[in-house]
């Protein structure tokens, strides 16, 4: 039925050269087919065609009829249709029927393709052919490599697969991209057998140079710089050594037709017509004619890069198996016995890992010839030679040689040559002074050799030269670029003028940098102590989690003090702080503090603070006088009732000690609501430090509760107008035991406000005994809060921000309460967070911390809690404060009654009692006492007597020295220390006038002179902080 449809409807002008132009139904002619297909294909494939099988040309029928039978069905089209014979297209169709025929036969046809194809985009099948044997080359030359690269090999072979399509498409006719072509292979990666291909089709005139002159002219050079050696002329043969290297440098590159050589333009000179003055270095204009005139070749950047890198795993291979060679040795020597050996040892293997790092990803340059460490056998010699101190760092040590500003360019000129060259000069004569190092005086003689070389190359302005493939010092760029030689008046007043401004220049940076770098050492190495310290009394007190942590503090602090020491910059805020300094938590209610330090000594520290902002606003409120006692009323019951409220919480915990502390304090307030009532009552606040519990006991070991309390001032999202178009909610991620397996929690909704109070929370299942907890909120795991918004109606919920909470703090406290910034990426968005985080007990920090805040007390009170009261001492008391001293030739004779009163406060203490101490007091003490030690005439009593009170007073001076400077809470005990230094002062002040009273002067003098040192001192802690704020 079709058949006869398109019979009837045969009215298409289409007109093919084998259809005839009537009506009727096609006929088909099988031999004309045949003649036609022969004529397209040329001569070559008629003869093969007479030649073919019978089963050929019956595949050929087969392959045609679908061929005719879609020509002549295609009734559709309009116009007349022209064939073109040469179509790459058609004669690859046509190929397929052939490509049975001998290779003469498809010859032809080949050639035809490959000049269709280089004639449309310019790629032509031998140039992919040559592109792809030379990456199958590189690549058999990589697997050959020990150790093998084996990212490199993927990637050639991804290559290779690629050049072998390619190849394939172009042998089928196929166009292809020039952009999906792998570029050629740089002259440096190119296999030596085999030409180089450079992208470009080699050209005729590249293959037949006659290179025989130029390598003549190189023997030439190569006779005379032997000739010049044997006569003694070294300045001579060097320079005629130079230009032969550069001339066997050349023919390699001329030959893989990199560069372009003339016989007869380019042929560098004999070496007669090579001059060379001896006595002056030849300048810059002279060295065109001073030196042979070789073509210059341009750097290669992917050359240089893949040196770079094969330079870089070279050095981390080597690092590697040196490490590997210092941790066998160290078990060597631990099975040996020597145990102090296998220490070195292991901290020398464990920087050497620490430095692999920083080779691999480029942060630090590394030369395998001057910076890899020793052999164990030489490291072993070395530290047995020098005995350096278990602090000392066990490697190899850094130089102590400046390294001149020119050296930190990279330009090739002769100032920064010149100054990389003294630089390793003075590197060898410092290892010649040690004969340990034998190989490393043999590379730094091969370096010093190299920059030599390279100096009087740059001096000759020779590009060719390898600059790039100097050495450069620590922390100095590789030399890069042509070389540039300044003309000066004169060569060696030049060079000296430089040499001394900069030896001065050296001279100065360096003694001003190494007075900083001695006072950042210091500071470091005192805080290590001071951790090293806390950690000691952890481990007595027998808390032995917290003397961990100190301990890996101060560990931690090592690598700084290496940086400090080579010179490196050194981040302080990296610095772990010492407890108390740094996590103390800043309330927003009225001056309230939380310190993680133990509740010790008295509550009332008889400080004096500003009074609480609600208190003053509600005093200023005040119209009568009977509205401000009301006031004081209020105040003082609010604290009786805390303090209540706090007694019962402690005698539940078994604290009875501090339980009475706390009760004594309210019930002083409860006498004191009675004097509030009186009108002009005088009042005061000071800083009290009430005893808290550490631990949440309402909570259990295996839950960590995390509330929202509260968002501040979020940002108006797009295209909102109106602060009461603002519904949020909050999404907690809490990422325990892993991120994985992540716990999440998500607040109601809080709406129309951009000050939300949620107030919403939930409890996640945590083991707070477990390491895994420990290492999570010590590890700086972050909880992250993400803030959502109502974007509208259909658009659903969008991020408006998301914060970052550090659970850092909750290692020494049990309940804490951080608030950070919504964040989008790295930008502030606008609008904070808080959350409240608690556990049940902290990990390491104490059971019971101090809080302090501001505290009322009624004036003409001087309740012990505040100032304790100080008993009356003893004759026999053993105190070297305030003694008279009655066996030094200084002291006066007094009576018993008068020695009795000059003595100091006691040991012995009542319930609040304590003795106070005055360092500059101290200080002269144990200075008389080391002078009346001097005395020959003492007797044997009197020598025991002074030298036990000399060790009391060095004993009493150190520890209250380090209780204000060095303690974990000195800065609360330096407040501590200066009230105790008023009340000291107020005491002797009234000594002072009973014995001016009572007309004994020697007594009054003795006190006159105690308190003027307590003045001076009190007066210099005065200014120091008023200084600081």
């Amino acid at each position: 039925m079709w058949h006869k449809k398109r019979e009837k409807k045969n009215n298409s002008e289409v007109k093919f050269p084998f259809l005839t132009d009537d009506d009727g139904p096609v006929t088909i002619d099988e031999a004309e087919l045949e003649n036609e297909l022969i004529s397209i294909l040329g001569d070559d494939a008629s003869g093969g065609q007479t030649n073919g099988s019978r089963p050929r040309e019956a595949t050929h029928r087969v392959h045609s009829k679908p061929l005719l039978k879609d020509i002549s069905s295609d009734a559709g089209i309009v116009g007349s249709v022209e064939f073109d014979e040469n179509d790459p297209e058609l004669l690859s169709e046509l190929a397929a029927f052939v490509k049975e025929s001998p290779p003469s036969q498809t010859r032809h046809e080949h050639n035809n393709l490959q000049q269709g194809k280089i004639q449309s985009n310019g790629i032509s099948l031998s140039e992919v052919n040559s592109r792809l044997a030379a990456y199958r080359m590189t690549l058999e030359n990589l697997k050959k490599q020990q150790p093998s690269e084996a990212a490199k090999i993927r990637r050639y072979g991804r290559l290779v697969q690629q050049l072998e399509n390619c190849a394939s498409d172009l042998s089928k006719g196929k166009r292809i991209n020039a952009e999906d072509l792998p570029p050629p292979l740089p002259a440096s990666l190119a296999p030596d057998a085999g030409p180089t291909e450079t992208g470009k089709p080699s050209t005729p005139s590249a293959a037949v140079v006659n290179l025989s002159p130029l390598r003549h002219r190189l023997e030439e050079y190569r006779l005379a710089v032997s000739k010049a050696q044997k006569s003694g002329n070294n300045k001579q043969a060097q320079a005629l050594k130079v230009a032969a290297e550069m001339i066997a440098e050349a023919i390699p590159k001329i030959e893989a037709g990199l560069e372009p050589f003339d016989p007869e333009s380019d042929l560098p000179p004999p070496p007669e017509e090579y001059e060379f003055d001896e006595t002056e270095p030849p300048a810059a204009d002279s060295s065109s004619t001073s030196c042979p005139s070789l073509p210059e070749c341009p750097p290669d950047p992917a050359a240089k890069s893949h040196d770079h890198e094969n330079s870089a795993a070279t050095a981390v291979i080597a690092l590697r198996k040196r490490c590997q060679e210092y941790k066998i040795a160290a078990i060597e020597a631990r099975d040996s016995g020597n145990l102090d050996r296998a220490k070195s040892l292991l901290q020398a293997a464990k920087v050497i890992e620490e430095e692999i790092p920083k080779v691999e990803s480029g942060e630090n340059t590394f030369c395998i010839e001057t910076d890899l460490p020793p052999s164990p056998a030489e490291f072993e010699t070395s530290a047995a030679d020098t005995k350096p101190s278990p602090s000392s760092q066990p490697v190899w040590e850094l130089p102590t040689v400046k390294v001149a500003q020119a050296a930190h360019s990279s330009a090739v000129t002769v100032e920064n040559i010149q100054a990389r060259l003294d630089y390793y000069k003075a590197l060898l004569v410092d290892s010649q002074t040690r004969p340990s190092e034998g190989t490393r005086q043999r590379r730094l003689a091969r370096i010093i050799a190299q920059y030599k070389e390279g100096l009087k190359a740059c001096e000759h302005s020779i590009r060719a030269f390898d600059y790039a493939g100097l050495p450069p010092p620590p922390r100095c760029p590789l030399l890069s670029g042509p070389p540039v030689v300044q003309t000066v008046p004169s060569a060696g007043s030049a060079a000296a003028g430089a040499t001394h401004a900069a030896g001065s220049s050296a001279t100065s940076n360096s003694t001003s940098a190494g007075d900083r770098t001695e006072r950042i050492v210091a500071l470091l190495k005192t805080r290590q102590n001071e951790l090293k310290m806390l950690a000691l009394k952890a481990k007595e007190g027998g808390n032995l989690d917290l003397a961990r942590t100190y301990l890996r503090s101060a560990l931690s602090i090592n690598p700084m003090i290496e940086s400090a020491q080579a010179g490196l910059v050194v981040d302080f805020s990296k610095l772990p702080r010492l407890p108390g300094s740094g996590t103390a938590l800043q309330q927003p209610s009225g001056g309230l503090q939380r310190s993680v330090v133990p509740a010790t000594g008295p509550i009332l520290s008889g400080t004096e603070c500003d009074p609480p902002a609600q208190f003053v606003l509600d005093m200023n409120a005040a119209e009568s006088e009977n509205d401000r006692c009301l006031v004081l009323v209020k105040q003082m019951t609010e604290q009786m009732d805390e303090a209540s409220k706090l007694a019962q919480t402690l005698q539940a915990s078994g604290w009875c000690d501090l339980t009475q502390k706390v009760s004594d304090l309210a019930a002083l307030c409860k006498s004191s609501l009675h004097h509030c009532r009186r009108p002009g009552v005088p009042y005061s606040f000071e800083w009290a430090h009430l005893p808290c519990l550490n631990m949440n006991a309402d909570l259990s070991d295996n839950v960590i509760e995390v509330t929202v309390v509260r968002g501040f001032a979020y940002p108006l999202p797009p295209k909102f107008t109106d602060k009461s178009q603002v519904d949020t909610y909050v999404e907690i991620v809490f990422p325990y035991p892993s991120s994985e397996q992540a716990q999440k929690f998500s607040t109601p909704w809080c709406k129309h406000t951009v000050e939300p109070l949620y107030e919403s929370g939930t409890k996640f299942d945590v083991d707070i005994k477990s390491r895994i907890y420990s290492r999570f909120i010590q590890g700086g795991r972050d909880v992250k809060a993400t803030v959502y918004y109502n974007a509208g109606l259909f658009k659903g919920t969008r991020v408006l921000g998301s914060a970052s909470f550090s659970l850092k703090e909750l290692s020494q406290t049990a309940t804490i309460t951080p608030v950070a910034d919504l964040m989008e990426s790295r930008r502030a968005v606008g609008g904070r967070l808080m959350l409240k985080f608690r556990q049940r007990a902290p990990i390491t920090g104490p059971p019971v911390i101090t809080t302090r805040k501001p505290w009322l007390t009624i004036g003409g009170l001087k309740p012990a809690l505040a100032r304790p009261p100080v008993t009356k001492p003893s004759v026999r008391s053993d105190s070297c404060i305030n003694s008279p001293q009655n066996k030094m030739s200084a002291a006066p004779k007094t009576s018993a009654h008068q020695q009795e009163t000059l003595r100091s406060h006691s040991n012995s203490r009542a319930d609040n009692t304590r003795s106070y101490l005055c360092l500059s007091v101290l200080r002269q003490d144990r200075n008389a006492f080391s002078q009346q030690l001097k005395n020959p005439h003492l007797t044997q009593k009197e020598r025991q007597e002074y030298t036990y009170r000399l060790g009391e007073a060095e004993k009493r001076y150190e520890r209250l020295k380090q209780r204000i400077y060095t303690g974990p809470d000195a800065k609360r005990q330096m407040e501590a220390y200066l009230n105790e230094l008023q009340v000291l002062q107020s005491q002797w002040r009234h000594k002072y006038s009973e014995a001016k009273r009572n007309g004994d002067q020697e007594a009054a003098e003795f006190f006159a002179a105690r308190l003027d040192l307590l003045g001076d001192e009190l007066e210099h802690h005065t200014k120091s902080r008023s200084s600081c704020t």
